[in-house]
């Protein structure tokens, strides 16, 4: 392998490893977020909210990216909502 091949899968490598820092934060407010909604009697699903992050995920992103940050959004919250989820179940 080349070396800046090396070189920009060690920059892929850190970039993980921040994203995963910062997955792990949202799943832990997701947690918060499932006990406070229980508590409160309200529904886990909010469609209006999905459609607000992904608008904000839409506005933050470059045009050329955007549909893929779109995908893994997506992807981002729903396994935030099974998190909020397990959550509830184990309240109960």
């Amino acid at each position: 392998m080349t070396e800046p091949m090396i070189l920009m899968r060690e920059e892929f490598d850190a970039i993980d490893k921040e994203i995963v820092k910062l997955l792990e934060k949202r799943f832990e407010l997701s947690e918060k977020i499932g006990v406070y909604k229980n508590a409160m009697k309200i529904d886990i699903e909010d469609a209006n909210r999905e459609q607000q992050v992904l608008k904000n995920i839409e506005r933050y992103t470059a045009k050329n990216y955007r549909q893929y940050s779109m995908m893994v959004y997506g992807a981002i919250i729903d396994e935030s909502k099974k998190v909020q989820l397990k959550m509830v179940e184990t309240i109960k």
